[in-house]
């Protein structure tokens, strides 16, 4: 594969990502991050899309796209990165799914929380499968999927757009289903007005946002028992995996901890911090 046709790939230095790569082996980290790429590349291909028409012509572009996956003929570099480490059948199913729920969030957001839950969930457990698939090398069994995927997928799923909170209201996603503004008597313009404001705290998007953090919390519990050291030991290619659970975790107890106001700051565990987990991970799993 020509290199010129990748495109550029790498975690930031410092970022969670890449400590999580930083103990896999070449071809192993090289996967996962080719694989990243495209999850991203499909999960916010409609973020900057207003206009319903341009929406459509971009979903349809995607399922041609994707469709020429069964002849090996993908045009997009992030797909053609990722074709020779992915089965074609497996990677094609997996990035509908991903590209079905970017599409429903903008053009159709769900209204209640079993709704968007659904949806949330499905999008996650996509991504999830081709992570597993990147990070082992083969397509994963339907065991192994069903004893990793449904707890990591909830988990990733709160704090993945808890992380994201302000980038997605920013582009017009409302991030939380009506049910859910609804019981604690907000709106989505709410939270993007006090985005833009020099407002003090508001007490009623605290009490949404910790509510959020803490159904993430509790899924991370449910996640460590669904990937575990020992399981490692067994398949080292799922220690960047492992890594990145872990350190989801750290800084939504951080979040627990300190509660900041995540529409206007961050907060993430200091490098020195990421690295100590990393190292500690790599060594009990060796």
């Amino acid at each position: 594969m020509s290199t010129e046709l990748l495109p550029p790939i790498g975690p930031r230095p410092g970022s969670s990502l890449y400590y999580a790569a930083l103990y896999a082996d070449d071809a192993t980290r090289d996967r996962c991050l080719r694989t990243l790429n495209l999850i991203a590349i499909i999960a916010n291909s409609l973020l900057d899309v207003q206009d319903p028409a341009v929406a459509q012509q971009k979903i349809h572009w995607w399922h041609e796209e994707l469709d020429r996956l069964d002849t090996q003929s993908a045009t997009h570099p992030s797909l053609i990165a990722c074709q020779s480490i992915h089965n074609s059948q497996s990677l094609k199913k997996h990035c509908l799914a991903v590209l079905s729920a970017a599409a429903n969030e903008r053009m159709a957001p769900a209204s209640t929380e079993a709704d968007l839950s659904a949806e949330v969930f499905s999008d996650y457990y996509a991504r999830g499968a081709l992570l597993l698939d990147g990070l082992i090398g083969e397509a994963s069994t339907a065991e192994v999927m069903e004893q990793l995927l449904p707890d990591l997928a909830i988990a990733f799923s709160y704090s993945g757009r808890l992380r994201q909170l302000r980038r997605l209201l920013h582009r017009g996603i409302a991030v939380f289903s009506d049910e859910c503004y609804q019981q604690f008597d907000l709106e989505p313009t709410t939270l993007i007005q006090y985005v833009a404001s020099s407002d003090p705290r508001n007490e009623k998007i605290d009490q949404l946002i910790a509510n959020r953090v803490d159904l993430a919390a509790a899924a991370y519990v449910k996640a460590e028992t669904a990937l575990t050291i020992d399981m490692v030991k067994k398949q080292p290619k799922l220690l960047p995996l492992l890594t990145l659970t872990r350190m989801r975790q750290q800084q939504i107890k951080l979040w627990q901890k300190q509660r900041p106001d995540l529409l206007k700051e961050s907060l993430t565990p200091t490098p020195v911090r990421k690295f100590w987990l990393t190292w500690r991970l790599m060594r009990k799993t060796r």
